[in-house]
């Protein structure tokens, strides 16, 4: 199992930071953008929960590792609605800590499974009342199948879905719907819908030589993005209770969203989506708009954003998160810098104009924000 693609970026920086700055003043020139947010963050020992209201300025800080038991070594962590689930491994078993950001209820779910010849996990994601294994077996092939798990009960069951593939990728849960997209050995990119109730393969998806990559839409629905070559790619809408194809759209975009779930949000028109920069280039990512009706994409210009910061702080940031607020119509970009032996870090807020509305600092390095 695996980080979501943003956290990945915290690891190396954390390998290369003894530092963060600590002046807690804005940059703003109007913060009145500035939205409510929820983000999850770590230092060298500890999992927080920051909570941010706009409206009052309170804010809310929870040890979660203190409070939860969350491990500050976590190999993954999945958000359902306001359910977010970090999950472990230690001594051959797999445990997860449940929590809800909105009601604070929470579970430990230790050692929900057990290490063992049969299979070999793959990764790990849930819904509000099971948990989900991607595993190849028996152990040495590359047979794919996935197990539920009910959190009450800790009934199992396991479904196969396709002999011998080439890769699996992560996963995309939605309404009571697991998507599992993987690569055939025939190099056919398939994905895999799974009714999560009823634990049944609802359809498998044939995408032939054609890259799926999924995201919600404000509507409800999903969209796939299929890539062929270069920049071409076809944007397509499904029904998700009926998985009935409702819309195609093509369109040229210069940049690689990988299989499985993209780091975006479809809002009317506009994708809201993270832009990563070839590197080597001064920061590994930033934000970015791409308009359908008009063919028309904007990248935001994170580097004077980031150049602007670094001249205040008097250090050199590095980017960990990355989120879109559209109550907001803001970006939040979490970061942390070079200098000091504590593990602290601040959040960027930047309008869809690239305008920077405010920084906040924070005791931690963020690493995820709720969308």
């Amino acid at each position: 199992m695996k980080y979501p693609p943003v956290v990945c970026v915290v690891l190396l920086a954390l390998f290369l930071i003894s530092c963060v700055g600590n002046d807690d003043s804005s940059v703003a020139e109007s913060v009145s953008r500035v939205p409510d947010f929820t983000l999850l963050g770590e230092d060298t020992s500890n999992i927080y929960q920051y909570r941010f209201e706009a409206s009052t300025g309170n804010k809310t800080m929870i040890n979660l590792t203190d409070e939860l038991r969350v491990p500050r070594q976590f190999i993954t962590l999945r958000q359902v609605d306001n359910l977010i689930t970090f999950y472990s491994f230690s001594d051959d078993n797999f445990s997860a800590v449940q929590t809800n950001v909105t009601t604070g209820e929470s579970q430990a779910l230790d050692n929900f499974y057990t290490n063992s010849p049969e299979r070999s996990v793959i990764w790990g994601a849930n819904s509000e009342n099971k948990l989900f294994l991607a595993y190849y077996s028996p152990i040495g092939s590359s047979d794919l199948g996935v197990r539920f798990i009910e959190t009450g009960t800790g009934t199992a069951r396991d479904v196969s879905l396709e002999v011998t593939t080439r890769n699996v990728f992560e996963p995309f849960y939605r309404k009571g719907k697991l998507f599992v997209p993987y690569e055939n050995v025939s190099s056919g990119y398939m994905v895999a819908v799974l009714d999560t109730e009823s634990e049944t393969l609802l359809e498998t998806m044939d995408f032939g030589n054609n890259i799926p990559s999924i995201l919600s839409i404000d509507d409800g629905n999903i969209a796939i993005f299929l890539r062929s070559s270069g920049n071409a790619y076809e944007y397509r809408v499904y029904d998700i209770d009926t998985l009935v194809l409702l819309s195609t759209t093509d369109f040229n975009l210069s940049r690689f969203f990988l299989p499985g779930p993209v780091e975006a949000d479809i809002i009317g028109d506009i994708l809201y989506y993270l832009n990563f920069y070839a590197q080597p280039f001064p920061i590994p990512f930033g934000p970015a708009l791409y308009d359908f009706s008009t063919g028309q994409n904007r990248i935001l210009d994170m580097v004077s954003i980031v150049q602007e910061v670094e001249s205040e702080l008097n250090a050199t940031l590095i980017l960990t998160a990355f989120g879109y607020k559209p109550e907001g119509r803001s970006f939040l970009i979490g970061f942390t810098t070079e200098g000091s032996p504590l593990f602290q870090g601040g959040l960027l807020v930047v309008s869809d104009e690239g305008v920077l509305l405010d920084r906040l600092t924070l005791p931690f390095v963020p690493i995820y924000i709720l969308r």
